[in-house]
């Protein structure tokens, strides 16, 4: 999900846009009667922001799950299922 912001104020929601096939646009009326976009803002914003939910998932989002792989915690993680699954790690009431 990414936000629609108003024009020249960019952090004030005017509305979002939910990805999906085809992506869904909400908007909050009174939002938009407040700040009286002009015309052709609110596509231009929402085909922008689509873009930027795919790049996110084509390249931020795979590079955060490399990392997270490669950090200490995740060996951690599987020490643990190993010792859960009375693995070789499991020396516990011995």
């Amino acid at each position: 999900m990414r936000k629609i912001g108003a024009p020249g104020h960019e952090e004030y929601g005017i509305g979002a846009v939910v990805e999906g096939d085809p992506p869904q646009l909400v908007m909050n009326d009174e939002a938009v009667r407040m700040t009286r976009p002009p015309e052709g803002y609110i596509q231009t914003e929402m085909n922008r922001q689509v873009k930027e939910i795919e790049r996110q998932r084509t390249v931020i989002i795979p590079r955060l799950m490399f990392n997270v792989k490669n950090l200490p915690f995740a060996d951690l993680s599987r020490q643990s299922q190993a010792h859960s699954a009375g693995g070789q790690n499991s020396d516990c009431g011995r």
